[in-house]
């Protein structure tokens, strides 16, 4: 099936290219260049009055539809912000200050994320711990780092730089591991809409941390995590 009448607006000036960084920047579909038009309309003929309508009709559309995609069971477990650094940033914030802080994750996750970890581990309240999900007995490494108990777990289910997949099988046997009950964010980034992917089973325990700049083709500033039911955070 033809789509290039999809993307009219990107293709305009690219007659004979042969696009091949997708993983760097998708095209955008001609509908997205009609949201924005639209959201700008919006905000010129109601003003402040928009975020009654955003908030009531717009936010519980998106969560309906993002919800069907990932076979979530409640779409108000979903968060949106502009980005996934704000999302994480609300995580950490959740942790008192004078609160010593475990978090767990790897040397390969996205710049935004490691950047955070590594300011993080300068402070003598932060213990962070890295492990190099190139290793050959990664999976193995990393389980015996979680059941050492901690606070904060990040992990990537698509890695940015390799291509390698966080099975749901790991993902199982790490929340099986999770005896601390440590928050488990799985950055879903590079993955979401690229890998099919099953929510329900792990709903109620792990942070699902996404957007909409890359595989979903949304344009920039829609990102969202999904938080467990029985976490209760002002997010």
């Amino acid at each position: 099936m033809d789509t290039s009448k999809l993307y009219s607006k990107f293709l305009a000036d690219k007659e004979g290219w042969l696009y091949l960084t997708a993983h760097s920047h998708y095209f955008w579909p001609d509908v997205s260049f009609d949201a924005t038009i639209k959201y700008w309309e919006m905000s010129a003929k109601m003003v402040d009055e928009k975020w009654g309508h955003i908030f009531s009709e717009v936010v519980p559309k998106t969560q309906k539809l993002m919800a069907k995609l990932l076979n979530l069971t409640d779409p108000k477990q979903i968060a949106f912000a502009p980005n996934t650094q704000e999302l994480l940033t609300r995580l950490i914030s959740c942790f008192p200050l004078d609160q010593n802080v475990k978090i767990l994750t790897t040397t390969h996750e996205f710049h935004s994320a490691s950047r955070t970890f590594q300011r993080l581990a300068e402070e003598k309240n932060f213990q962070v711990t890295m492990i190099d999900s190139e290793h050959p007995d990664f999976e193995a490494v990393f389980l015996e780092e979680i059941a050492l108990g901690q606070d904060l777990i990040f992990i990537s289910q698509v890695f940015y730089d390799s291509g390698k997949v966080t099975s749901s099988e790991f993902l199982r046997r790490c929340l099986d591991h999770n005896n601390k009950r440590a928050l488990f964010v799985l950055d879903a980034y590079h993955g979401f809409c690229a890998l099919p992917f099953d929510l329900r089973p792990f709903e109620d325990e792990i942070f699902y941390l996404a957007g909409g700049y890359k595989y979903a083709q949304a344009g920039s500033g829609l990102c969202f995590m999904t938080c467990p039911k029985e976490i209760s955070l002002n997010l």
